[in-house]
Protein backbone atom coordinates (compact mmCIF):
# COMPACT_ATOMS: atom_id res chain seq x y z
CA UNK A 1 0.00 0.00 0.00
CA UNK A 2 1.15 3.27 -0.82
CA UNK A 3 1.03 6.50 0.96
CA UNK A 4 0.76 9.47 -0.89
CA UNK A 5 2.48 11.72 2.13
CA UNK A 6 5.10 14.36 0.89
CA UNK A 7 8.05 14.77 3.21
CA UNK A 8 8.35 18.05 2.00
CA UNK A 9 8.85 20.38 4.63
CA UNK A 10 7.19 23.35 2.51
CA UNK A 11 4.11 21.59 1.68
CA UNK A 12 1.23 22.04 4.14
CA UNK A 13 -2.06 20.03 4.00
CA UNK A 14 -4.47 18.24 6.18
CA UNK A 15 -3.97 14.44 5.53
CA UNK A 16 -7.24 11.83 6.47
CA UNK A 17 -6.23 9.17 9.42
CA UNK A 18 -5.96 6.13 7.22
CA UNK A 19 -3.13 8.67 5.33
CA UNK A 20 -1.23 8.96 8.81
CA UNK A 21 -1.67 5.79 9.54
CA UNK A 22 -0.35 4.23 6.56
CA UNK A 23 2.58 7.29 6.57
CA UNK A 24 3.10 5.81 10.29
CA UNK A 25 3.53 2.29 9.33
CA UNK A 26 5.78 3.58 6.81
CA UNK A 27 8.14 4.96 9.06
CA UNK A 28 7.47 2.31 11.76
CA UNK A 29 8.56 -0.39 9.08
CA UNK A 30 11.89 1.36 8.15
CA UNK A 31 12.92 1.85 12.24
CA UNK A 32 11.86 -1.69 12.63
CA UNK A 33 14.47 -2.93 10.31
CA UNK A 34 16.66 -0.60 11.75
CA UNK A 35 16.15 -1.97 15.18
CA UNK A 36 16.71 -5.49 14.47
CA UNK A 37 20.23 -6.35 15.66
CA UNK A 38 18.74 -4.91 19.26
CA UNK A 39 15.77 -6.73 18.93
CA UNK A 40 17.49 -10.02 19.06
CA UNK A 41 20.19 -8.94 21.55
CA UNK A 42 16.83 -8.69 23.89
CA UNK A 43 15.13 -12.07 22.82
CA UNK A 44 18.54 -13.83 23.82
CA UNK A 45 19.30 -11.83 27.07
CA UNK A 46 15.51 -12.39 27.82
CA UNK A 47 16.12 -16.10 27.22
CA UNK A 48 19.07 -15.97 29.26
CA UNK A 49 17.78 -14.11 32.14
CA UNK A 50 14.99 -16.07 32.74
CA UNK A 51 16.97 -19.49 32.41
CA UNK A 52 19.85 -17.89 34.59
CA UNK A 53 17.05 -16.39 37.42
CA UNK A 54 15.55 -19.06 37.62
CA UNK A 55 18.30 -21.47 37.90
CA UNK A 56 19.94 -19.34 40.49
CA UNK A 57 16.58 -19.40 42.90
CA UNK A 58 16.16 -22.92 42.52
CA UNK A 59 19.59 -23.31 43.23
CA UNK A 60 19.95 -20.83 46.67
CA UNK A 61 16.21 -21.73 47.93
CA UNK A 62 17.60 -25.06 48.26
CA UNK A 63 21.20 -24.52 49.19
CA UNK A 64 22.26 -20.94 50.60
CA UNK A 65 18.96 -19.49 51.78
CA UNK A 66 20.03 -19.62 55.33
CA UNK A 67 22.74 -16.79 54.45
CA UNK A 68 22.41 -12.70 54.37
CA UNK A 69 24.21 -12.69 51.36
CA UNK A 70 21.23 -15.44 49.57
CA UNK A 71 19.12 -13.58 50.92
CA UNK A 72 20.40 -10.66 48.75
CA UNK A 73 21.04 -12.71 45.99
CA UNK A 74 17.86 -14.24 45.79
CA UNK A 75 16.13 -10.73 45.60
CA UNK A 76 18.52 -9.60 42.97
CA UNK A 77 17.45 -12.81 40.91
CA UNK A 78 13.56 -12.33 41.84
CA UNK A 79 13.15 -8.50 40.54
CA UNK A 80 15.74 -9.67 37.45
CA UNK A 81 13.59 -12.34 36.46
CA UNK A 82 10.43 -9.76 37.04
CA UNK A 83 11.96 -7.86 34.05
CA UNK A 84 13.04 -10.52 32.07
CA UNK A 85 9.34 -11.65 31.89
CA UNK A 86 7.38 -8.77 31.58
CA UNK A 87 9.85 -5.49 31.21
CA UNK A 88 12.07 -6.45 28.13
CA UNK A 89 8.72 -8.20 26.32
CA UNK A 90 7.23 -4.86 26.72
CA UNK A 91 10.79 -2.97 25.42
CA UNK A 92 10.24 -5.09 22.59
CA UNK A 93 7.24 -4.21 21.76
CA UNK A 94 7.97 -0.37 22.44
CA UNK A 95 10.37 -1.28 19.43
CA UNK A 96 7.75 -3.20 16.96
CA UNK A 97 5.10 0.71 17.72
CA UNK A 98 8.24 3.45 17.83
CA UNK A 99 5.87 5.75 15.82
CA UNK A 100 2.65 4.85 16.90
CA UNK A 101 2.47 3.84 20.67
CA UNK A 102 -0.65 4.53 22.12
CA UNK A 103 -1.27 2.01 25.16
CA UNK A 104 -0.88 5.19 27.47
CA UNK A 105 -0.93 2.91 30.53
CA UNK A 106 1.29 -0.11 29.19
CA UNK A 107 3.63 3.01 28.92
CA UNK A 108 3.26 3.92 32.20
CA UNK A 109 3.07 0.65 34.25
CA UNK A 110 6.50 -0.45 32.01
CA UNK A 111 8.21 2.80 33.33
CA UNK A 112 6.98 2.30 36.62
CA UNK A 113 8.45 -1.25 36.60
CA UNK A 114 11.79 -0.69 35.51
CA UNK A 115 11.86 2.17 38.18
CA UNK A 116 10.73 -0.47 41.29
CA UNK A 117 13.04 -3.10 39.54
CA UNK A 118 16.25 -0.86 38.56
CA UNK A 119 15.92 0.75 41.87
CA UNK A 120 15.59 -2.04 44.24
CA UNK A 121 18.00 -3.78 42.58
CA UNK A 122 20.81 -1.32 43.09
CA UNK A 123 20.15 -1.34 46.99
CA UNK A 124 20.44 -5.02 47.06
CA UNK A 125 23.54 -5.17 45.32
CA UNK A 126 25.39 -2.46 47.50
CA UNK A 127 24.07 -4.62 50.46
CA UNK A 128 25.39 -7.78 49.06
CA UNK A 129 28.34 -5.93 48.89
CA UNK A 130 28.27 -4.52 52.08
CA UNK A 131 27.63 -8.04 53.69
CA UNK A 132 30.80 -9.62 51.98
CA UNK A 133 33.06 -6.95 53.02
CA UNK A 134 32.46 -7.21 56.45
CA UNK A 135 32.26 -11.36 56.32
CA UNK A 136 35.83 -11.03 54.53
CA UNK A 137 37.11 -8.09 55.85
CA UNK A 138 35.52 -8.38 59.77
CA UNK A 139 35.19 -11.77 60.54
CA UNK A 140 35.25 -11.40 63.98
CA UNK A 141 32.41 -7.95 64.18
CA UNK A 142 29.20 -8.28 63.62
CA UNK A 143 27.59 -9.69 60.59
CA UNK A 144 24.52 -9.26 59.02
CA UNK A 145 21.73 -11.17 60.54
CA UNK A 146 19.14 -12.89 58.09
CA UNK A 147 16.29 -10.82 59.60
CA UNK A 148 18.36 -8.08 59.06
CA UNK A 149 18.72 -8.89 55.24
CA UNK A 150 14.64 -9.87 54.78
CA UNK A 151 13.92 -6.78 56.78
CA UNK A 152 15.80 -4.77 54.53
CA UNK A 153 14.53 -6.32 51.34
CA UNK A 154 10.94 -5.75 52.09
CA UNK A 155 11.43 -2.06 52.80
CA UNK A 156 13.65 -1.21 50.06
CA UNK A 157 10.73 -3.11 47.96
CA UNK A 158 8.09 -0.32 49.85
CA UNK A 159 10.32 1.94 49.37
CA UNK A 160 10.96 1.69 45.28
CA UNK A 161 7.09 0.97 45.35
CA UNK A 162 6.74 4.32 47.11
CA UNK A 163 8.69 7.09 44.76
CA UNK A 164 8.62 5.31 41.56
CA UNK A 165 5.15 5.92 41.47
CA UNK A 166 6.27 9.14 39.82
CA UNK A 167 7.12 7.28 36.92
CA UNK A 168 3.84 6.05 36.96
CA UNK A 169 2.31 9.73 36.80
CA UNK A 170 4.45 11.47 34.62
CA UNK A 171 4.99 8.59 31.90
CA UNK A 172 2.72 8.30 29.32
CA UNK A 173 2.04 9.39 25.04
CA UNK A 174 4.52 11.89 23.78
CA UNK A 175 3.90 13.24 20.52
CA UNK A 176 6.71 13.13 18.26
CA UNK A 177 7.92 14.76 15.19
CA UNK A 178 8.01 13.32 11.97
CA UNK A 179 10.11 14.20 8.41
CA UNK A 180 6.16 15.28 7.68
CA UNK A 181 5.75 18.74 9.74
CA UNK A 182 2.08 18.18 9.24
CA UNK A 183 2.45 14.33 10.89
CA UNK A 184 3.15 13.48 14.31
CA UNK A 185 3.94 10.01 15.58
CA UNK A 186 3.18 9.13 19.49
CA UNK A 187 6.26 7.35 21.73
CA UNK A 188 6.26 6.10 25.46
CA UNK A 189 8.13 8.71 26.87
CA UNK A 190 7.42 11.87 29.19
CA UNK A 191 3.48 12.55 28.80
CA UNK A 192 2.93 15.62 26.78
CA UNK A 193 0.97 17.48 29.64
CA UNK A 194 4.24 17.10 31.81
CA UNK A 195 6.78 17.91 29.03
CA UNK A 196 8.50 21.08 29.52
CA UNK A 197 7.15 21.67 32.74
CA UNK A 198 9.24 23.79 35.67
CA UNK A 199 11.82 21.47 37.04
CA UNK A 200 14.86 22.26 38.99
CA UNK A 201 17.31 21.38 36.42
CA UNK A 202 15.16 23.34 34.31
CA UNK A 203 15.53 26.53 36.61
CA UNK A 204 19.35 25.58 36.27
CA UNK A 205 19.29 25.78 32.56
CA UNK A 206 17.67 29.56 32.82
CA UNK A 207 19.90 30.79 35.46
CA UNK A 208 22.77 29.44 33.38
CA UNK A 209 21.49 30.95 30.30
CA UNK A 210 20.40 34.67 31.86
CA UNK A 211 24.33 34.47 33.29
CA UNK A 212 25.97 34.06 29.84
CA UNK A 213 23.91 36.46 28.59
CA UNK A 214 24.81 38.86 31.31
CA UNK A 215 28.32 38.71 30.48
CA UNK A 216 27.74 39.28 26.96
Amino acid sequence: MECNVSTNPNVSRNYTEEEKACYLAHLQLYSTYTMIPTIIYLVVLCVAGIIGNSIVLFVYSQRFRSTASGTFIMAIAVFDLMANLVLIPGDIYGMFHHWDFDMVYLCKLRSYGHAVTHGASSFFLVALAVTRYRKICKPFHKQVSIQQANNFCIGVTFLEIAISILYFITQGIQKKKTPNQNIFGYVCSVDDKFNGTYTPLEKYKQTKTLKQHEKE
